[in-house]
């Protein structure tokens, strides 16, 4: 897969846990960013897939709505899910999300975060440690 693909069907998965009323937290980055940079607070009990195998967007959407965030390679890899990330920044009036994605993204240069809001359950995209973009998951 390529990135725009990439993007596209993390935003699809997005949009769908956004209209479930539920939040989560997906960041997209190269594989070896990840490295060293989170803990998993769950077994991984998968092999590596790929987003565009079969089914696979289904589970993901059940894994986003744990604790912690689920990690894809900018080639379309699920690395992780249910991520502790170590790299957080304070976003004022948010949440540890919201600190996830801004300190994830600032740290990992060509990374992108895409965060549901649990309140509003409005989509946030986070490039470079700042929201860039917000929308509505109707849209």
């Amino acid at each position: 897969m390529d990135k725009k693909q990439v993007y596209n069907e993390v935003l699809r998965i997005a949009k769908s846990v956004a209209r479930s009323k539920k939040g989560a937290l997906f960041i997209i980055a190269p594989k070896e960013k990840f490295r060293g940079l989170y803990e998993t607070l769950y077994p991984q009990l998968f092999k590596e897939n790929n987003l565009n195998v079969k089914g696979i967007d289904k589970v993901i959407e059940k894994l986003a709505t744990l604790d912690g965030a689920i990690l894809i390679s900018d080639t379309g890899k699920l690395i992780a899910f249910g991520a502790k990330l170590k790299k957080s920044k304070p976003v004022i009036g948010f949440g540890t999300k919201h600190a996830a994605a801004s300190g994830t993204t600032e740290y990992i240069k060509k990374s992108t975060a895409i965060l549901i809001s649990e309140e509003l359950n409005w989509i946030k995209i986070f490039q470079n440690g700042k929201i860039i973009m917000e929308m509505d998951p109707n849209t």
